[in-house]
């Protein structure tokens, strides 16, 4: 009776001691994560300022033209046309196509004579040779003139209606007084366009009522919106979809076949992902951003208190919920603690049950292979044994991804399809000719169908299916070295060393000396050469003992 009660007073003790070591858990656990819903509030409103910061300034030209070449590239384009093409407040050029430009005179090894001015006289410029290059014109009037050619795309843009009523359709603006830089014909609006020379002018128009409605590049027009705070003029239907590009007179072709491959590293090195994230979607994104705050000003501060109000509340309500019921649950999980002791060693005792059970099921498997094919009676186990000490062998960094008992398990059963094979074709004596080859390739696929009906070898399915898949991509299944799984690279080495030294009914075996020299010669083909070098350093006395007559000593599960 004493020792019953020091028994209960010892278990009284244990579970009020987890119960103090619990809460005190717990009550750790709620300072810190009280302490990173801190710390994340604070990065969100830094992170915050930083975006407002980061799409408030304008951007700099990141690249400058070098100027030391003998040639000169003279360019020309649009002095109003930001993003792409603008003087910034401090007189500089500025936008994608000018940082574009200067990259390219760069690489061209070319000296760079950039002038900006209206589009107009840029496009004179051209023409009269006055210029070798003006940037981004549209593709579209390129096709429609043979004096002039063009490089590759450099932009792509998306011309839209801009007014203070919302369009979806081109006929909703006959009869309208409708602004535009360029010509367009397809939408049949001649009597309604007036050509203005920038866009600068046209949005002018717009703001002060002398136009209804103004057709732009959407990245062009939302940068005037904000710089002319028109914060009822919206972008509406879009009627365009055109590419930009450098053109050039015919005449020039030489230069235009050399700057195109430079565009071409460009665009394959992220340059021009680079320029329309730093140029384009900073007036594209961040202006329509900034008109819909600018029009619902409250939300700023509500959206922070919102959000600090909610984190707080939900970190104290957390807190105290799991100050109320950490004792309690405690106490309750020391309470069981001999019952789930108890459980655990019942759930011990049957997994080992239940590993003897699979084990002694896969031995009756492959031991009915072995008899149907007297060649492989052995041959799996031996492969199963000589794959667990190459594993056994591996550097950690190698092994910690493959679990050992899948690894054995896949090496057991790499053959097992071959109880799908006909007996002809396994027990034939002489060599199989093309039909018969073919019937025996199909034996990994007829594996991984008998394995795929248990569930627990979903993980091997595909290491028993490509073992016979070689290095250099001319395997069963033809799968290129890097997609075959390391798992199914050790079974081969294995299955390759056994199917040499073994005794078969149609050769005679091979010395271990022998097989490491042919293993020796078919790695980098056949065989993982890392994998190989490993396998032919274990020590001969090793391997020997994995041979099928050492099978009982030597099993390792």
């Amino acid at each position: 009776m004493d020792a019953e009660s020091e028994k209960s007073t010892s278990l009284q003790q244990t579970s009020k001691a987890k119960t103090n070591e619990g809460y005190q858990s717990k009550k750790s656990f709620d300072n810190i994560y009280i302490a990173l819903a801190a710390i994340l509030i604070v990065a969100v409103v830094v992170y915050l300022a930083y975006f407002y910061y980061n799409n408030h300034r304008e951007p700099k030209v990141r690249i400058q033209p070098k100027n030391c070449f003998a040639e000169t590239l003279t360019v020309v384009t649009d002095i109003d046309y930001n993003p792409f093409s603008y003087v910034n407040a401090e007189g500089q050029y500025a936008g994608f196509d000018v940082e574009l430009i200067n990259e390219v005179a760069n690489r061209l090894e070319m000296n760079l004579d950039l002038k900006l001015m209206n589009w107009s006289d840029a496009q004179k410029a051209v023409f009269s040779q006055e210029a070798q290059v003006i940037l981004n014109m549209e593709t579209d009037y390129v096709a429609q003139d043979q004096s002039i050619i063009s490089t590759l795309p450099t932009v792509e843009k998306q011309y839209v209606i801009y007014g203070r009523e919302i369009v979806s359709s081109i006929t909703q603006l006959y009869g309208r007084r409708v602004a535009s830089l360029h010509s367009l014909p397809a939408l049949g609006l001649n009597r309604e366009i007036t050509y203005l020379p920038s866009y600068k002018e046209i949005f002018d128009g717009l703001k002060n009522g002398d136009f209804d409605f103004a057709v732009c590049p959407i990245q062009v027009g939302n940068y005037f919106l904000g710089k002319l705070k028109l914060t009822d003029v919206h972008p509406s239907y879009a009627v365009s979809h055109v590419y930009g590009a450098m053109v050039l007179l015919e005449s020039n072709r030489e230069l235009r076949d050399r700057i195109n491959p430079i565009l071409r590293d460009l665009w394959r090195e992220g340059f021009f992902a680079y320029l329309t994230e730093k140029w384009v979607h900073h007036y594209y994104v961040n202006t329509t951003f900034k008109d819909y705050i600018t029009r619902h000003p409250w939300i700023w501060p509500s959206a922070f208190l919102i959000i600090l109000t909610a984190a707080l509340a939900i970190m104290y309500l957390r807190s105290k919920a799991r100050e109320r019921t950490a004792r309690e649950e405690y106490a309750r999980q020391a309470k069981y603690i001999e019952t789930i002791e108890f459980q655990r060693q019942k759930l011990i005792e049957a997994n080992r049950a239940s590993e003897q059970r699979t084990l002694e099921i896969s031995e009756a498997l492959i031991s009915i292979l072995g008899a149907r094919d007297p060649n492989l009676n052995g041959h799996s186990q031996h492969v199963q044994n000589l794959t667990l000490l190459l594993y056994e062998h591996l550097p950690q960094t190698l092994r910690s991804g493959i679990n050992r008992s899948d690894l054995s398990y896949a090496a057991l059963f790499h053959d097992v399809g071959k109880m799908g094979i006909p007996e002809s074709i396994l027990n034939k004596p002489s060599k199989l000719d093309d039909d018969e080859w073919a019937i025996m390739k199909k034996h990994p696929q007829i594996s991984t169908e008998i394995l795929s009906s248990v569930s627990s070898f979903k993980t091997i399915e595909k290491w028993v299916l490509y073992h016979h898949e070689r290095i250099d991509g001319h395997g069963y299944y033809n799968v290129p070295g890097e997609l075959i799984p390391f798992a199914a690279k050790m079974i081969a080495i294995a299955d390759t060393y056994s199917a040499i030294t073994m005794r078969r009914s149609y050769k005679d075996p091979k010395s271990h000396e022998q097989a490491v020299t042919v293993l020796q010669e078919i790695k980098g083909k056949q065989l993982d050469s890392e994998l190989v070098d490993i396998f032919c350093a274990i020590d001969q006395d090793e391997l020997l003992r994995c041979a099928p007559a050492n099978l009982g000593a030597f099993r390792k599960w």
